[in-house]
This record gives structure tokens, C-alpha cells and sequence, in this order.
């Protein structure tokens, strides 16, 4: 396509599954405008650090997780599960803990960069608390950060 204009007219497009947003292959100035579009359960996880601390001697962070993310949670690890097929009753896709980097905000410095994924390092168990929160407890004793917003 060249010089093409695909309006959408306010349209608002929820993917399920694993979905390529867009394409536009082997063409030139194509605009898509008017429109918008979200995951039923996107593979990027964005999970919120609600709290952190120290207790008895070992860190713990505490997350929350957003309704579009389900997850099962086994001992000290965590899986992300993505929609379930209707077709298969499985998944379309899965994952444990976390990406090896991940994006980190800071709302009070109002940073935003990606980094090392702090969130599933020398675990000691997962737990999850109910109300689509989530408590890690970590061997370590040194305080983490409770600023981080993870995905």
C-alpha cells in the first residue's frame, strides 16, 4: 500500500491471544488514525510494588496485580497466565516469575528505565494474599525498593 489512510472511526479493538497489533509490510506513508486498542490479558506483565520491608530478618516486597493478569502461584515461584483459548481450555500463553530485564517507574522521581528484573532474585516464597496481591519473601535481609513499578 502507498499513501493509504485506515480510519478507524472511533473504533476500540481488544485483542485475545497472541496478536500482532499492526502491520504494515512493503508500503509507504500509511496512517492509522482514530482508533484504539488493548489486550484481554497482555503478555506484559505490570505488576506494582504496594509495599516492601523487613521482617524477622528477610525482605519481602508486596505486588499488585492488575484484574488483565491472571496468575497461579506455587511455592517460590509465580506463573503468569495469558487468556484462556475457548478452542483448547488452555492458556494461549504462559510464563514463570519475570523477564530477565524489566521497566522500572519511579512515580515520585517520575523516571521510567528498564534494568535487571529486581522482583524474583534469591526468593524464598510466594504467597499470595488474596485480592490480586501477591507477597515475595526473599533470603536476603537488605530492605528493598518499594517505588518500583514493574512490567
Amino acid at each position: 500500500m502507498h499513501d493509504v489512510t485506515i480510519d478507524g472511526r472511533g473504533a476500540e479493538l481488544v485483542y485475545h491471544g497472541l496478536q500482532t497489533a499492526f502491520a504494515s509490510i512493503r508500503s509507504t506513508n500509511v496512517t492509522f488514525t482514530n482508533f484504539s486498542f488493548d489486550y484481554a490479558a497482555p503478555k506484559v506483565i505490570d505488576a506494582t510494588v504496594a509495599a516492601a520491608g523487613v521482617t524477622a530478618g528477610h525482605a519481602y516486597r508486596v505486588l499488585s496485580v492488575p484484574a488483565g493478569s491472571p496468575y497461579r502461584v506455587n511455592g517460590t515461584h509465580i506463573t503468569w497466565l495469558g487468556e484462556t483459548s475457548p478452542a483448547t481450555g488452555q492458556p494461549y500463553w504462559s510464563g514463570v516469575d519475570g523477564p530477565e530485564y524489566t521497566q522500572i517507574h519511579d512515580p515520585v522521581a517520575q523516571k521510567t528505565w528498564r534494568g535487571d528484573n529486581p522482583l524474583f532474585s534469591s526468593v524464598a516464597a510466594v504467597t499470595d494474599l488474596g485480592g490480586r496481591r501477591v507477597r515475595i519473601d526473599y533470603t536476603t535481609s537488605a530492605a528493598p525498593g518499594s517505588s518500583t513499578r514493574c512490567a
